[in-house]
């Protein structure tokens, strides 16, 4: 973020914001190639010309470049930092109804498909519905059905 502000000519990093697009705070073809050239310079890393498009915000670009430096992280601990990103940007979020309907069906769909890979669809069938709470008959009928 600080190499960011700086290719930018920006003092300080509290003009970016890590989740915005860099090509929507002023990063054009010459300046992502600063930024790049910078990047490499400082990591060592030989990075790809595309290297802001692939990675588009600072904070995207600052996953990838720890993952280029940093390698052996666990893939549990890298989900879960994610999962903490996403969790902190919906804090401050008040979106329409249709964006909000919009992110619920992506996070219903990657709930669905995390419990496929972890086996907790076949424990949600074994649902005893004459004991279940009201929570877990909703789950049940949003995992069935989806959410309304």
């Amino acid at each position: 973020q600080q190499t960011a502000a700086t290719t930018l000519g920006y003092t300080t990093t509290h003009q970016l914001d890590p989740d915005r697009a860099l090509n929507d705070i002023g990063f054009d073809s010459l300046t992502a190639v600063q930024l790049r050239n910078r990047l490499a310079t400082q990591t060592g890393l030989r990075l790809p010309a595309t290297l802001i498009f692939d990675h588009p915000t600072p904070a995207s670009l600052a996953r990838y470049l720890h993952g280029e430096l940093v390698p052996d992280v666990d893939a549990g601990a890298a989900l879960l930092a994610e999962l903490d990103s996403l969790e902190a940007s919906f804090a401050d979020l008040s979106p329409d109804g249709e964006t909000h309907r919009q992110v619920l069906v992506r996070l219903q769909s990657l709930v669905d498909q995390w419990r496929g890979r972890s086996g907790a669809a076949e424990e949600q069938e074994e649902l005893d519905l004459d004991s279940a709470t009201d929570d877990e008959m909703f789950r049940l009928i949003d995992s069935e059905f989806g959410p309304a």
